[in-house]
């Protein structure tokens, strides 16, 4: 598969493929407020649902990291809105 925007071009013409060949599917994400949609609030979910639970919660990355890409995230916008370039808050 591959996209672009909201639209996801998939590819299943392999020889042994049952499928319906090429399909494009347009797709419309659910708005949700904050960054990142719904998949910026389920990483902020599970990080705060890992840091209430302590060291034995299980998390992709630790706090330090989390933090860290979320100031690149936020300097990312923080440049597309303004047009000028950024540096993540330390």
């Amino acid at each position: 598969w591959e996209g672009r925007g909201s639209t996801l071009y998939i590819h299943d013409e392999g020889p042994r493929s049952t499928g319906p060949g090429r399909e494009v599917v347009e797709l419309t994400p659910a708005d949700a407020p904050g960054y990142g949609g719904a998949t910026g609030m389920e990483f902020v979910r599970q990080f705060l649902a890992a840091a209430c639970m302590g060291e034995s919660a299980p998390f992709i990355t630790n706090g330090t990291d989390a933090l860290r890409a979320m100031q690149f995230v936020e300097a990312a916008y923080a440049a597309a809105d303004s047009g000028q370039q950024m540096t993540p808050d330390r």
